[in-house]
């Protein structure tokens, strides 16, 4: 027993090796081991141990996310085998429908209801959930307006559309748009403490809130526009198309819809172990391929972007806020939530560095559309062209 634990031991430090990080060593990315049961737990059960056993006090490292940063660009975790909880998923996800109508409430509500309290105080204002933009903002409250913005210019919106929110989460966006743009949103959440806290915190005219699975939302007249933000993740692969459906029936024919969502870089079955058993219960981080079969029909691909980079500095953000707010956090929710969130944030924001991870933003409109969609540069708005709008290659006035 006692050799194999040295084998163990042996294979996992010099995969670390490889990655340029040393076991008990100096720089703020090498992990300090407090346990020597890390090893044989990592090799078991890989993120899952890897996860919790950090959560549970076994290791301690000053900057995860370089840590995993380096462990993923290196590609240590093909040396490993592969781990019951990680099989397990990936049959699930075969077998079973992990994220139908009938779990997606239940799914929801695991993450966004149980870490309400504790979301609400680290997130900061505005309260959003979701990668922001920070391509010319210097603190997170600006990148997230200019995330809403971007995204309000993708969808050319103008005063007195009929906007449909898909996971509205607490209501900041749909409000923003709404003040800011003049259009009338709709928000639905299967989370029924969002909706309540969205109602009561963005009281007017044009906004409204729905608790409802997205599945069963219906509307007596189609909507303009619609968009999701941080919700494809939630839908699950055996979902997507009728998802795709629903939404053609709810937006109208010259509509325009979009979608921004966190991406894998490979097609593989299952999501993260850690992040499914103690973050999002029932997540499914869609690959291209998966997303590009369920919209194939009845759409067109207007814009593709990735914003990857972005998401690594959103998750270092909040990291940041939990920090600043560590002593409120431990006495309210304790240290293993604590633990938890520090891990988690800084576990995907290395995902996100080593480019695991992927953060897409997609336009889509209903094939075949009356116009041809724009993408927006940076200080303009999208716009809407004729088909037979095209330039002239013989006049330069029209390039």
């Amino acid at each position: 027993m006692a050799t194999a634990g040295r084998r163990t031991e042996t294979l996992i430090t010099a995969g670390l090796t490889r990655a340029g990080v040393t076991v008990n060593g100096p720089n703020p990315w090498d992990i300090r081991v407090l346990d020597n049961r890390l090893f044989r737990r990592v090799v078991g059960t890989r993120e899952l141990g890897f996860g919790d056993s950090y959560v549970e006090g076994w290791w301690e490292c000053d900057r995860i996310d370089e840590l995993v940063t380096r462990i993923l660009r290196t590609g240590i975790k093909r040396i490993l085998p592969p781990g019951i909880s990680g099989l397990t998923l990936a049959a699930r996800s075969v077998i079973t429908n992990t994220q139908g109508s009938e779990r997606a409430g239940d799914n929801a509500t695991a993450h966004y209801g149980q870490h309400d309290a504790l979301l609400r105080l680290i997130l900061g204002e505005p309260l959003v959930y979701s990668c922001a933009d920070w391509r010319d903002a210097t603190d997170l409250a600006d990148a997230q307006h200019a995330k809403i913005d971007r995204l309000a210019s993708k969808l050319q919106l103008r005063p007195g559309m009929r906007v449909l929110d898909i996971g509205c989460g607490w209501g900041a966006t749909a409000d923003y748009l709404s003040t800011r743009h003049g259009v009338i949103v709709v928000g639905i959440t299967p989370v029924a403490a969002q909706a309540t806290h969205a109602a009561r915190h963005h009281r007017h005219s044009d906004v409204s809130f729905v608790t409802t699975d997205f599945s069963n939302f219906t509307s007596p007249k189609p909507f303009d526009r619609i968009y999701s933000v941080g919700m494809v993740e939630h839908v699950g692969p055996k979902n997507l198309k009728p998802f795709f459906r629903h939404c053609q029936d709810l937006l109208v024919d010259d509509g325009i819809m979009f979608h921004q969502t966190i991406g894998r870089r490979t097609p593989r079955a299952s999501t993260d172990a850690w992040i499914d058993r103690r973050i999002f219960p029932g997540g499914a981080i869609p690959s291209v391929q998966q997303l590009s079969r369920a919209w194939s029909a009845g759409w067109v691909l207007e814009d593709f972007e990735n914003l990857g980079p972005d998401y690594d500095r959103t998750l270092m953000a909040w990291l940041g806020l939990l920090e600043g707010k560590k002593d409120q956090v431990l006495d309210q929710f304790g240290e293993e939530m604590y633990r938890t969130f520090r891990f988690y944030f800084q576990y995907c924001a290395g995902a996100f560095r080593a480019r695991e991870l992927q953060l897409w933003q997609l336009v889509l409109t209903k094939h075949p559309a009356p116009y041809q969609y724009r993408r927006p540069n940076s200080d303009q708005a999208a716009r809407w062209a004729p088909i037979d709008d095209h330039p002239d290659p013989t006049n330069p006035k029209t390039h």
